[in-house]
């Protein structure tokens, strides 16, 4: 979604991951959201954040993850 300067964007997704052993199947949803503001034609800044939840019935480790980025890009 694009507003004046900023463009904003959010995507969502899933993986299963198979293995031969059907009890050591693991699946995880996924969610990521972020933004990019165009301080020039060719300057940006960006962030974002994903947050991922794995589901894992054969570990009692959390293996959920937060990601948050934050930069500025200039193309030459």
């Amino acid at each position: 979604y694009k507003l004046g300067n900023a463009t904003f964007v959010a995507q969502g997704g899933m993986t299963d991951a198979n293995i031969t052993d059907v009890f050591a199947s693991r699946k995880s949803k996924s969610f990521t959201v972020g933004a990019l503001y165009s301080l020039s034609k060719r300057t940006n800044l960006f962030g974002g954040y994903q947050h991922v939840n794995v589901i894992d019935k054969n570990s009692v480790i959390d293996r959920d993850r937060d990601t948050w980025t934050v930069g500025m890009r200039h193309l030459f």
